[in-house]
């Protein structure tokens, strides 16, 4: 299996959180939520992977949600980190190549 599975344009961050939102202000910024967002005016884009927090529906949308980031030509993916239990794992790991990590630390 290659370490990038699908690699998009636009940088994956995974490793980030709301304090320091303000220091990308001046991009923007999609984000990949696992479900809805509380806080989503700080977002160009918003694609949520499952309302239900289903991880099979999760799983399912992780690849067309994105390829539809992707297109919109941001500066930058934020994604959050989804729970690793089960498929949780398998969709923490196409982030992880996505984003071009190919090893958990």
């Amino acid at each position: 299996m290659l370490p990038r599975h699908y690699a998009p344009r636009t940088p994956i961050v995974l490793d980030w959180s709301e304090k320091n939102l303000d220091s990308y202000r001046d991009k923007k910024i999609g984000l990949l939520a696992f479900r809805e967002p509380k806080n989503s005016q700080k977002f160009h884009h918003i694609e949520v992977l499952s309302k239900k927090g289903d991880f099979r529906e999760a799983a399912a949308n992780l690849f067309s949600a994105v390829r539809r980031l992707d297109a919109l030509n941001l500066d930058l993916i934020l994604a959050e980190a989804v729970p690793e239990v089960g498929l949780g794992r398998a969709i923490m790991d196409r982030l992880r190549r996505a984003s071009g990590i190919t090893s958990q630390s």
